[in-house]
């Protein structure tokens, strides 16, 4: 198969000639495979934070700052992966655990929270400003 691989311009991914199909130069994975990994692994770490989010507040204050720094950052890291790039993804889930780790689960948690929603428009923004910018 390595005989049938061009690289594109931007050295990024190598197509198979003879398939067509966009491979990862870096590893080899598909980018289906990737998203399905993610998409997984994402799934799998929601399901506690709905069972967290769903069970009485007596029980749930047990289990509250474990959600918070494991099943919520892996949840934030998969989905902004798959929306919106592994970068985002480290800042979002940095800025999750670092706000609760040192503010708190209940100050931090307020904080974490809008952080979340600044990262979200802030990549719309860049986004935004890097199509208008390609298209002058």
């Amino acid at each position: 198969m390595a005989n049938n691989l061009r690289a594109c311009r931007l050295k990024k991914y190598a197509l198979c000639s003879r398939c067509e199909e966009k491979l990862l130069i870096m590893g080899g994975m598909k980018p289906i495979t990737k998203r399905t990994i993610l998409r997984i692994v994402h799934l799998v770490f929601v399901i506690p934070v709905l069972g967290y989010v769903y069970q009485p507040v007596v029980e749930a204050a047990e289990y509250q700052r474990f959600t918070q720094l494991m099943f919520i950052p892996v949840a934030i890291l998969t989905g902004y992966w798959m929306y919106m790039g592994l970068v985002w993804g480290i800042l979002g889930a940095g800025s999750w655990v670092a706000l609760n780790y040192f503010l708190g689960p209940q100050t931090g948690f307020g904080l974490a929270l809008l952080a979340q929603i600044a990262i979200f428009i802030a990549t719309k923004i860049w986004l935004a400003r890097k199509r208008s910018n390609s298209s002058n």
